[in-house]
């Protein structure tokens, strides 16, 4: 299963607490699966990944961990080439 997670910060973060996440950061990283994008805003907005995984449970036990720090949206994905043909089926 694919998954795009979005990690937006919590406003107004001091550089204290900034740190203390990126601590969290090095000691959890980005939890179980395989990494296939982790991409940073350049509006300092955030950031996103998008990871294979095989367990839904890892992806909500690595949320938890980083929820003091961001609010994170985690939305299942299928790749454009099924997504299509899906819809094509629909429509006929």
């Amino acid at each position: 299963m694919i998954i795009f997670n979005q990690f937006t910060p919590k406003p107004h973060a001091t550089k204290e607490e900034m740190t203390e996440m990126m601590a969290k950061f090095a000691e959890v990283g980005t939890g179980e699966g395989t990494v296939l994008g982790h991409y940073i805003k350049t509006d300092g907005s955030g950031a996103f990944n998008i990871v294979e995984v095989d367990d839904m449970n890892s992806v909500y036990r690595t949320t938890l961990e980083y929820l003091p720090f961001m609010e994170i949206e985690s939305t299942p994905v299928i790749d454009i080439e099924n997504g299509v043909a899906q819809i094509m089926d629909y429509l006929s």
